[in-house]
């Protein structure tokens, strides 16, 4: 099986077992994931963002929110990211966050403004990451209307 289809496999796994085991999913996954996202090899980093894309439906959104807040800048840069396989899935990160914890991006005004701009930053890049960007868009505007 091709690498790129196994982390894949393993994310839709880690999705099925986050609806399940809602909360006390969030620590394990995340003790996994901060040392990848913050590597230096694309490969570790890929596969921590698939990880946490891969839980954002499962937990209560605001043990999720509680849990993110405090990196969730670093995760909106990671948009910046030179290859392009890691940003497509930063892009599908910002799908899932602004449809399902949309509050972690609406917490503050900055937060708010850096994510719009990063994501209108990115929009003309290939189809795969303008498509999540502009769908990520259109979740936190109607989110933000449901939410007030």
């Amino acid at each position: 099986m091709p690498e790129n289809n196994l982390c894949l496999s393993a994310g839709y796994t880690l999705e099925s077992i986050a609806k399940v085991l809602g909360d006390s999913v969030l620590m394990p996954v995340f003790t996994f994931i901060q040392p990848k996202l913050a590597s230096e090899n694309w490969g570790d980093r890929y596969m921590g963002m698939i990880a946490f894309g891969s839980i954002i439906e499962g937990p209560n959104p605001a043990q999720l929110n509680s849990i993110i807040k405090d990196a969730f800048i670093g995760i909106i840069e990671m948009i910046n990211d030179k290859v392009p396989k890691v940003r497509q899935t930063v892009a599908f990160v910002y799908y899932k966050l602004s449809e399902f914890v949309p509050e972690v991006i609406l917490q503050a005004q900055n937060t708010m403004d850096l994510f719009v701009n990063r994501c209108l930053e990115h929009i003309n890049e290939h189809h795969l990451i303008s498509t999540l960007l502009m769908g990520a868009l259109k979740n936190l505007y109607v989110n933000a209307n449901r939410l007030g």
